[in-house]
């Protein structure tokens, strides 16, 4: 009788520790939340936006009505990010560090383009 409920005691504790080694295993990657925004804090649904890994994987998504967009199950490692949006230039991060089991945030500020001006060319003489 003693033999069995300690080894029913070793099997719950084996479970035990094979949950929690699932458990860690699920967060092995990170997730990178951009929230993208234009120079006065109003978002910018539709920019998109591009992350590139060290390794060269890369990942694009659309801006959400809120302007924020998440990538969810990256690898821990650097990621570039690129985010365009029309008559906005283009935002450029080169190193965004995604841990594992963590959310990393990026708030990006985006600058209206300059408007352009057309030249007239010179009056004959």
């Amino acid at each position: 009788m003693r033999s069995s409920r300690l080894l029913a005691v070793v099997m719950s504790l084996i479970a035990l520790a094979s949950l929690s080694t699932l458990a860690q295993g699920e967060q092995a990657n990170g997730v990178l939340r951009i929230t993208v925004l234009e120079k006065g804090g109003v978002c910018l649904p539709g920019a998109t936006v591009t992350v590139r890994s060290s390794a060269g994987t890369s990942f694009t998504g659309v801006a959400n009505v809120d302007g924020a967009v998440t990538f969810s199950d990256l690898a821990p490692g650097q990621y570039a990010v690129e985010i365009s949006f029309p008559d906005y230039l283009a935002f450029r991060r080169a190193e965004v560090r995604v841990q594992a089991g963590d959310v990393t945030s990026l708030t990006a500020h985006l600058i209206e383009k300059p408007p352009t001006t057309l030249c007239s060319p010179p009056a004959a003489s």
